[in-house]
């Protein structure tokens, strides 16, 4: 196989690895911060309490799909070489594509039904505010799973991009 891939393969994992690390401390450092009223809320620097997640806690998730999808990434192209060195295959892509999007519809279809279920309020202790927006901060079993499923959909469909890569070089190389 190409020096190339082997590059892009060793670049891509230790990346990967830069950037899972980096989304794991800064998700550790988020966690370690004083809570204010509710789990999910952060205190801004001039006092407001927001109902959202915090930058650091973006930025710390962002790096860490970052990490694994680059992972991914490199995985496939260690997969693919390992493979083509013992005989061609031409339907690893493809089965992993597959995988991929087959993964990424169920977790979309399991979303969109998570969505369309009726969320309870529970009961409250005082009269609701009269500009207060009701909405619900608790995510669901099925919610979780969900975004679990899309995000393994689009990490297989890193590895298939990985394997790809090796197999159209491997194609031009003979």
């Amino acid at each position: 196989m190409p020096e190339t891939h082997l590059r892009i393969q060793r670049t891509a994992g230790y990346g990967g690895l830069a950037a899972l690390l980096c989304g794991l401390v800064l998700i550790w450092h988020d966690g370690r911060q004083p809570v204010a009223a509710a789990a999910d809320s952060f205190h801004s620097a001039a006092g407001a309490i927001s109902q959202s997640p915090s930058p650091v806690l973006l930025a710390g998730g962002a790096l860490l799909f970052f990490g694994v999808v680059t992972l991914c990434l490199a995985a496939g192209i260690f997969l693919m070489r390992r493979i083509l060195a013992v005989r061609p295959l031409r339907v690893v892509p493809w089965v992993l594509a597959a995988l991929a999007l087959a993964l990424f519809l169920a977790g979309a279809g399991l979303k969109i039904w998570d969505t369309l279920q009726p969320v309870p309020l529970g009961w409250f202790a005082y009269e609701p505010l009269t500009h207060a927006q009701l909405s619900s901060l608790a995510t669901s079993p099925a919610g979780v799973a969900a975004r679990r499923l899309m995000g393994l959909g689009l990490a297989v469909f890193a590895m298939a991009n990985g394997a790809w890569m090796v197999q159209h070089a491997a194609r031009h190389q003979r």
